[in-house]
């Protein structure tokens, strides 16, 4: 009887090795995981505004009373992002920008709500201050300003003066 025990405890062990590699194998399973690189982009168009000629102390907008050409920032990146905007002094015909029109003097600003409320772009020791433009863009979602010029009073040349605003993204936090 005890010969007949081992012999089926000897059996099942048998058994259960063989069966063992199977069940193993029954139980794999995949994970498939993907990623994707976070990118922060913006894009300007039309990206450029023409002012025309103006006369001293003039102003000019980019309303549709004005020269009709609103700019619109879009978030080309893939999160939601934050846009600052920024101007400078101009090139060319230099004039240093500032809040109020003076002799090479002009200022630079920008609406959001079609010209009922204009923010003044400004600098800080020479430095381009970059200001809220728009907050908690979606990819692929817009915001369209206008942009206002007031020249200077008087200017030491008569060229033409180019002043570059920057719209700058950041991921929204």
């Amino acid at each position: 009887m005890k010969k007949t025990l081992y012999s089926a405890v000897g059996a099942l062990s048998i058994l259960s090795l063989l069966l063992m590699p199977c069940a193993i194998a029954l139980a794999d399973n995949t994970v498939s995981a993907t990623v994707q690189v976070k990118t922060i982009s913006v894009s300007v168009t039309d990206g450029s505004v023409s002012y025309g000629v103006l006369a001293a102390s003039a102003t000019q907008d980019t309303l549709v009373t004005g020269v009709n050409d609103p700019q619109t920032a879009t978030n080309d990146g893939n999160v939601n992002e934050d846009f600052t905007i920024s101007g400078d002094d101009t090139t060319g015909c230099v004039w240093a920008l500032d809040t109020t029109q003076d002799a090479d003097q002009y200022y630079h600003k920008f609406s959001v709500n079609a010209g009922s409320s204009w923010t003044p772009l400004t600098t800080t020791l020479g430095t381009p201050d970059e200001i809220a433009l728009a907050s908690d863009i979606a990819p692929v979602s817009d915001e369209v300003f206008d942009l206002k010029i007031g020249v200077p009073s008087s200017s030491t040349c008569s060229t033409t003066a180019t002043s570059v605003i920057t719209v700058t993204a950041s991921e929204h936090s």
